[in-house]
């Protein structure tokens, strides 16, 4: 007999979720001294060496950081009016710009991040929680006790003021009930800093002394309601006011309906308030790889010497990789999990009509959607991963279109996986959202023959279904080869419609408005490219920056990154926020998106609007933009008769 070797239990991903006011707050006000050049840096400095020394001590993989709402506590009001109507409004303009700024940092250090404008962090923190992976643990920084409802098996909290990790085995460390009761005692006895009145005369030491089994295990709300009504039949003629209340519901203030319901729907943190889209985004962040497009640790380094931030770290410049080593490490850990497959979808005209096709062409190249379904013996496909189309049948084979992934699942989470949407619901076909770069009719094809002399290690004649993975580097291959005979045939292909699947990315790229412009367009018979559309818009940012130091703004803020908005500028107490469009048109259209008319119209007239146009294309594979001609409107209304839609949210009701 052989030794038998025993297998190692898999490793759980540890994630930190990061309360990022708590943070901000703490680190903003805990560092006032820490200064560059006669300006306030402390607050990002002390954010990252916070959280350096956390992720460090912790052996932390991942990190999610979740911000308060401009609106948050939006939904509560509707049940509690009087709800945080004791705390002041807060606004600090240094403070904001530095917020922005750490945002900015997180988005090019892989760290992934959330906000949605009626919601609170702590919202978000406890569905994020609810939604984990199952190898997945989690610890929340934070100072707010009310997340000490969410402590389980697998979820602490890191209490930032103690500066120590609270779980189910050091939790009567600190509370002197159960673990588990944490979310009952706050119904029952309020939340004075959040202004939520508990039942009269009632406090934690209360309902410890009448009711001592909180210490002990769960305790539902039925039970001590229960229980009061035979303490006070066991006392007789002698029953207690604060039982009686319990009993009764009779809270220290007004509260619009029964105490108990409303209560527990502002403070239970089982039942977390946010809307379906936020719920959809967090799955995300628990599911997804992060887009690595444009995000480079490097652009960290420049960020961290315009602001200083590098010559206040120990050691200064020689110590900047050492400050940065455990962001690294995070960020390889992303890349990592980044999927970097292709595979083989195919449209059979014998299955799926001509004419269906060429109607899925047409939508495409006016803006829509692309999706297509695949069969259920195919492999999971992720967003991100590369998509060939290919024809089958008697009528002709050959490359069709490329395109890359963004999946749907019936859930709701961006992702098919075949252990979590293919094997629940076996009777449906899987169907892929597709952001097509190219998709062409039938009689543009590149021919099989092309196909199998670029890449013959695959048996082309063999794939009958979709979701048939290749190499990725058969589908580079192929993509060089697809793009050439495109280029040869000189084919009129229209640009990436991201605008409709992603319409933030398609924001600032050119646009073919004019009959001089359409005509321009099918002379040269190409389509931007990635490096293109970058160098269009950091020629744009460029010159819409220098126009607006030269205007007289003292600060000029960044914050294309995350926000529907490209600069905010503030002068004293003057502020401004810009949105910057660049193309290689007239300009006399742009395309907003959604957030960015949602922001301009709120924050009008404090807000203008930057066209840069006639920019030119040059150098190597007309990589290198120069020129443009910049023109401004401030202040900037968007009007509804000035606004075209490019495309629909259809709700089917299924």
């Amino acid at each position: 007999m052989g030794l038998r070797t025993l297998k190692s239990k898999p490793k759980k991903t540890k994630t930190l979720i990061v309360d990022g006011n708590v943070l901000m707050k703490r680190s903003y006000n805990g560092a006032k001294n820490v200064y560059h050049k006669d300006k306030h840096i402390g607050g990002i400095f002390a954010f990252y060496s916070t959280l350096r020394k956390v992720i460090v001590e912790h052996k932390i993989d991942k990190v999610v950081i979740t911000w308060d709402g401009e609106r948050g506590g939006t939904l509560r009001l509707d049940y509690y009016p009087e709800y945080k109507g004791n705390r002041p409004r807060f606004f600090d303009q240094d403070y904001e710009l530095q917020k922005l700024r750490v945002k900015q940092y997180a988005e090019d250090l892989f760290i992934r991040q959330y906000e949605h404008e009626d919601v609170e962090s702590d919202d978000l923190i406890a569905f994020y929680c609810q939604s984990k992976k199952q190898m997945e643990e989690v610890m929340v920084y934070t100072n707010d006790r009310d997340l000490c409802q969410l402590i389980n098996e697998d979820v602490t909290i890191f209490l930032a003021d103690k500066k120590m990790e609270v779980g189910i085995g050091n939790y009567q460390w600190f509370f002197n009930h159960h673990y588990s009761n944490a979310g009952l005692i706050k119904i029952i006895e309020g939340c004075s800093s959040d202004n939520i009145k508990g039942i009269d005369g009632v406090t934690e030491n209360t309902l410890l002394t009448h009711f001592p089994y909180l210490k002990e295990r769960k305790v539902t709300l039925e039970e001590i309601l229960e229980s009061s009504k035979i303490i006070q039949e066991e006392r007789g003629n002698k029953p207690l006011k604060v039982i009686d209340n319990i009993i009764k519901g009779n809270s220290k203030g007004v509260h619009r309906g029964p105490f108990y319901e409303i209560n527990q729907k502002i403070i239970d943190l089982n039942n977390p308030l946010l809307p379906e889209e936020a719920r959809e985004s967090i799955k995300n962040l628990v599911y997804l790889p992060l887009d690595p497009e444009g995000r480079d640790y490097k652009n960290v380094l420049k960020m961290m010497i315009e602001d200083g931030v590098m010559y206040v770290i120990p050691g200064g410049e020689n110590g900047y990789l050492n400050f940065m080593e455990p962001f690294i490490k995070l960020l390889k850990n992303e890349q990592s999990s980044i999927r970097q497959r292709a595979f083989v979808l195919v449209w059979n005209p014998a299955k799926w009509s001509m004419e269906n096709y060429l109607n899925e062409v047409d939508r495409i190249r006016q803006g829509e959607v692309g999706q297509w379904s695949t069969s259920r013996t195919g492999a999971a496909i992720f967003p991100g991963d590369i998509v060939l189309l290919i024809q089958a049948g008697r009528k002709g084979r050959g490359l069709l279109g490329v395109g890359i992934a963004k999946s749907i699942r019936p859930d709701g989470i961006q992702c098919i996986s075949r252990s979590r949407s293919i094997r629940d619901e076996k009777s449906r076909q899987s169907h892929l959202k597709i952001k097509w770069i190219n998709l062409l009719a039938p009689d543009q094809r590149m021919p099989s023959e092309t196909v199998v002399d670029v890449e013959p290690t695959i048996p082309w004649l063999r794939i009958q279904n979709s979701g048939t993975r290749i190499g990725h580097l058969s589908a580079r291959k192929l993509l060089k080869s697809f793009e050439g005979h495109i280029r040869n045939k000189s084919l009129e292909v229209p640009e990436v419609n991201e605008a409709v699947e992603e319409i933030e990315r398609l924001a600032g790229r050119r646009q073919i408005s004019s009959r001089k412009d359409r005509f321009a367009s099918k002379r040269r018979s190409f389509w931007l490219t990635a490096v293109q559309r970058k160098a269009i818009e950091m020629r744009a940012m460029k010159l819409a920056k220098a126009h607006l130091v030269k205007q007289g703004w003292s600060n000029v803020l960044d914050t294309s990154r995350g926000n529907p908005f490209d600069f905010y500028c503030v002068t004293g107490s003057k502020q401004i926020w810009v949105e910057v469009k660049g193309t290689t048109s007239s300009g006399s259209s742009v395309v907003l998106t959604r957030g960015e008319v949602e922001h301009h119209r709120k924050v009008s007239p404090q807000n203008c609007l930057i066209i840069v146009r006639n920019i030119h294309l040059t150098g190597v594979n007309r990589s290198r933009a120069t020129g443009g001609i910049l023109h401004e409107i401030h202040p900037w209304a968007i009007l509804d008769k000035k606004l075209k839609p490019i495309g629909f949210d259809y709700l089917t009701g299924l």
